[in-house]
Parts: C-alpha cells; structure tokens; sequence
C-alpha cells in the first residue's frame, strides 16, 4: 500500500525545489490556487450521456430474463395487453398491432440504475450515425484492442474502450459531432483495423467481432442491429459495462471520461475518407508467411486490387497492386497461393507465375516473395 504521508512529503519537497529556482533566477509566478471541480448533476449526467449515445428514438429495446433464457426485444405499448397483443402468433417486427415506445430520459435513467438494460439502434433512416462501435472478444481481446486503439490515435481518432457485459470483450466508441454516412465510416474503421492487422503481426485479430452498425445501407423496411447501452447500474457493479483505461482499469469519474471524449468532426472524416482506405477481403498463412488480399480504395474512387505478404519471421510486410480482374481465392496448399487473375497479368507484369491447365486459375509461389 502506498504510504501517503511520505508521498505528500515529496510532493511539498519537489514543491519547494522548483519554487527555490524561480526565486534565485529572479522569475515571478503567480502562488497556485486549487479550484475544485464542479460535480455534474443527475440531469447534466444524462443530457451527456444522450448527447453521445444517439440512435433511433423511435423505438428502442430492453433485455428481458426467465428462469433458463435471456434476451432482447422492442418495447411495445401493446406487449402483454390481453385481446392486443398475439406474442405467440406474431414477432414484434411484424405485428399489426405493434405500437413501439420511444425512447426517453426516463428509459436512459433506469438503465442507469440498473433497473433495465436497454438497446439502442444506431442506424437512423436516412443511413447515417452519430456513433458507431467495434466489438471485440476471445481471450485476446485485451491486446487487439490495444492495437486497434493506438492505431487510432494516428488519424487522431478519439475513442472510449468500454468493457462488455460478459467481461470477456471490449467495445470500441467513436462519436461524431453531427450524423454521418455509415457507410463511410465502416470503410474507414475497416481500413484503419486492416493496417492495424498488418502493422502489428496479429493478422487475424481473431478477436474481432463486428461494428456497429453492422450494415451499410438498411433493407427496405429495415432497423437494422442493436447494441446495448453501456453504464448499466447492474452491471457496473461488477466493473462491466464502463469505460476503462488502457490497462483495463474502470475510470473514477465515469461521466467526466465521457464528456472530456472528442467528438469526431465529419468535415475530417471526409477527408481521410478522400485519401483513399484498405479493406481486407481474407488472408491465407502457411509457417513463414501470411498472404492478405484487399481493396485499395484510392481517392474513395478508384478501386484497385493489392496482394500482401507478410513475412513471420522479420515481422515485416510487402505490397503489390495487381489489376482488379484478380480475384483471391484464399486457397494455400503446399506453399502455392491460387489466384484468378487476368492473362495480361500473367504475360506482363508477373511472368514468373505458371499457369494451370484451367485457364482462368494461375499459381503464384511463395518464392515471389523476393519478386516485389
């Protein structure tokens, strides 16, 4: 345990060290002043919170439990209202006496207080989102997440690692100061996972999950997926559901973390969004390398094909753009990665590649490596 009386003794000593130069070098400064800071109220608390966690408020959905099941559905005026409601004939998305709540501070309060665990859809109608977040599990998430956050901080990308309600993952947020397109801003999270992945050596980044929200476009009729909201009172008890440090540690001031979080502008989205993004189609590896496929998006216009190698063993990788006829196949057997590419790049460009008795199917060998 830290003995706090030695530590305020240094810290007046290293105090009156500094204070000393000054007076010797003849340089004012002003005595400091302590200024407490202000607690936020419980309305401060939740108009933060709402302000950030912006989805659909035109219905919403709860967590329910029975004595061996658990899970989530709309809440509905009508639920459980007899000569109304036909749960049993019926889902909720397709009843035709569906009357959905919406949501309001008072639903945001009792998921506070643990008292309901509500869902929020992040994907409003016109295919845009003020938030969107990236799951992670397994048993290295801890790592990934890590990675995946750094990388982040590169694009100066600010963001809030939240931990799951199991414990056994992570969800990464990212806020926008007005709606964006979803689309858009999946194309950039995925290209920054995708060089995060190449970069750090954890080509699988098993841990992975999905984002939220988890389309591009919704369907016709559409709602798109749910996530649960964190800070559940519930939950919290447990140090699951808030926000935590980079060592995985809950922060002392919950709110505060949340409203000290940058929002992301979305003039500057659309500027990383015009430099162009790598999204990873698959990978195949055998004992010394890792073979990646991916779109390179160039000016978000022109779409063009790249071949990765990553070598395992100097932890370092290389590139080759390939037309965009190439399609990969993620099929590695016996050191040779199979590829459907045009015969002009076979004649041209990579004149080392053999061709295969099927006319569309040529082999690229591992040895090519040394070739880019």
């Amino acid at each position: 345990m830290i003995d706090l009386k030695k530590e305020i003794e240094i810290l007046k000593q290293e105090r009156d060290y500094y204070k000393n130069i000054l007076v010797k070098n003849k340089i004012e400064f002003k005595p400091f002043e302590y200024v407490e800071t202000p607690k936020l109220t419980t309305t401060e608390k939740i108009n933060i919170y709402m302000d950030y966690f912006r989805g659909r408020t035109d219905f919403f959905a709860e967590r329910w439990e029975s004595k061996d099941k658990s899970g989530y559905s709309p809440v509905c005026s009508n639920k459980f209202i007899y000569g109304v409601c036909n749960i049993q004939k019926y889902k909720c998305n397709n009843c035709p006496n569906q009357v959905y709540k919406q949501l309001t501070k008072e639903d945001i309060i009792r998921h506070i207080k643990g008292d309901t665990t509500v869902w929020i859809y992040p994907m409003l109608d016109d295919d845009t989102c003020y938030f969107l977040a990236v799951d992670f599990d397994e048993e290295d998430f801890k790592e990934s997440v890590n990675i995946f956050v750094n990388e982040c901080a590169l694009y100066n990308l600010d963001c809030l690692v939240e931990i799951s309600r199991s414990g056994n993952g992570a969800h990464v947020w990212f806020f926008f100061d007005n709606k964006y397109p979803a689309i858009k801003i999946r194309k950039i999270i995925s290209s920054i996972l995708t060089t995060a992945m190449l970069k750090s050596g954890k080509i699988s980044f098993s841990s992975y999950d999905r984002m939220f929200p988890s389309q591009d476009k919704l369907l016709k009729n559409g709602i798109g997926n749910l996530i649960a909201l964190p800070l559940n009172g519930k939950s919290g008890k447990n140090n699951t559901t808030v926000f935590v440090n980079k060592e995985f540690i809950p922060y002392d001031n919950q709110f505060e973390i949340l409203k000290n979080t940058k929002k992301i502008s979305t003039l500057y989205l659309d500027e990383l969004y015009k430099k162009g993004f790598y999204l990873l189609n698959g990978y195949v590896e055998n004992e010394s390398h890792v073979f990646l496929s991916f779109d390179c998006m160039k000016d978000a216009k022109n779409e063009k094909q790249v071949l990765g190698v990553y070598d395992k063993n100097t932890q370092k990788g290389k590139i080759c753009e390939v037309p965009s006829s190439t399609l990969f196949m993620g099929n590695l057997k016996d050191n040779v990665l199979y590829l459907m590419v045009s015969d002009d790049l076979i004649e041209n460009q990579l004149p080392d590649i053999k061709k295969t008795k099927d006319t569309d199917i040529f082999i690229l060998k591992v040895m090519l490596w040394n070739y880019w």
